[in-house]
């Protein structure tokens, strides 16, 4: 049997967390420039939700702890 390699391809944004400015999250596999807008076939997801977008950076989060970085501790 044949196999062919395949690649996802996602971007994530996550946007004013723990704000009351419209916490957002965008996913998908658009590129943000003219062909991925206008030309390419991509997906984009717009989620306006605070509890979805602080699920997005408690994920964020526990990859970047992962691979080595240090969480920022927020201001009081």
């Amino acid at each position: 049997m044949k196999t062919t390699k395949k690649k996802l391809h996602s971007k994530t944004m996550i946007i004013d967390v723990n704000t009351n400015s419209d916490p957002s999250v965008i996913i998908g596999s658009t590129n943000w420039s003219n062909n991925g807008n206008h030309i390419n076939d991509e997906n984009m997801l717009i989620i306006h939700n605070a509890n979805i977008a602080n699920q997005f950076l408690q994920e964020f989060y526990a990859r970047y702890k992962q691979a080595g970085g240090k969480i920022p501790i927020p201001p009081h």
